[in-house]
């Protein structure tokens, strides 16, 4: 998927498509307390990214060593009901393995 970085924060970051569809992705739970502390950002909002660029690094290490999950969370927004469909159904998701779906 091809989009815009709209807001971009060290655990946390949203891009909308180039069709309007927006995706929050959220890296852990309750990583606001770290600061940015583990986490470096890779690029900048307002930037054109594609699917598989690097938006943001941590390190689980010190995720773990603050007593944190490292659970990602990936919230569809602005889209309409059935519009997505997920094909992944396991918990885990390999590096580049299709996560949602929708019509361009």
């Amino acid at each position: 998927m091809t989009g815009t970085l709209v807001r971009i924060q060290p655990h946390a970051f949203v891009f909308r498509s180039t069709a309007g569809t927006g995706i929050l992705v959220h890296l852990g739970i309750d990583m606001v307390h770290l600061n940015g502390e583990g986490f470096e950002v890779l690029a900048a909002e307002g930037s054109v990214v594609q699917a598989g660029d690097p938006v943001v690094r941590y390190d689980p290490q010190v995720i773990a060593a603050h007593g944190y999950a490292d659970i990602c969370l990936v919230i569809i927004l602005q889209s309409p009901p059935g519009a997505v469909s997920a094909p992944t159904t396991t918990t885990t998701v390999d590096a580049a393995e299709l996560l949602f779906s929708w019509p361009s």
